[in-house]
């Protein structure tokens, strides 16, 4: 049986209380989102961003205490070792830590495909709105837009 330390332990624990505010930072996002409100949009981004920065923080210590514990640098071996760690000595803290990931990733997913949907959408409005006119005259003053006449030499019929 092979124990985990407790700087482990408590980074994971750390881990899942902020994935747990992250998350709700996200669903913070989501009803802005939804209610098209930039402003609490604006509000949101700083502490998002810095949630964003510790939880990456906490992701390098982790992988530091887990290389020469899993004995490998491979972040995917690292992260079977940790799994098959946790699922025997700690489940509850396995499940706990793997449902708040997971939350955070299908709300950055959902708040990801509102923001490019709402993006589409302005694109075409603009473009509907805001229509490239033609010119009215061409380089060389005739009317419309004949890129024929813009290679013409002057003087030339």
């Amino acid at each position: 049986m092979t124990a985990l330390p407790d700087t482990l332990l408590s980074l994971l624990g750390e881990q899942t209380r902020r994935l747990n505010t992250f998350s709700s930072l996200l669903e913070q996002e989501t009803l802005a989102l939804q209610q098209a409100d930039i402003e609490a949009m604006s509000r949101l981004n700083p502490d998002k961003l810095q949630h964003a920065e510790q939880l990456q923080w906490l992701a390098r210590e982790l992988r530091q205490l887990l290389a020469p514990l899993a004995g490998q640098d491979d972040v995917a071996l690292q992260r079977d070792w940790l799994h098959q760690q946790l699922s025997t000595h700690h489940p509850a803290l396995l499940q706990q830590w793997e449902a708040a990931a997971q939350a955070c990733r299908v709300q950055n997913e959902r708040n990801g495909q509102m923001i490019e949907q709402q993006l589409r959408f302005n694109q075409q409005a603009l473009h509907t709105l805001l229509p490239t006119p033609d010119p009215l005259y061409g380089i060389d003053g005739r009317m419309g837009d004949d890129s024929n006449n813009a290679r013409r030499d002057y003087g030339k019929a």
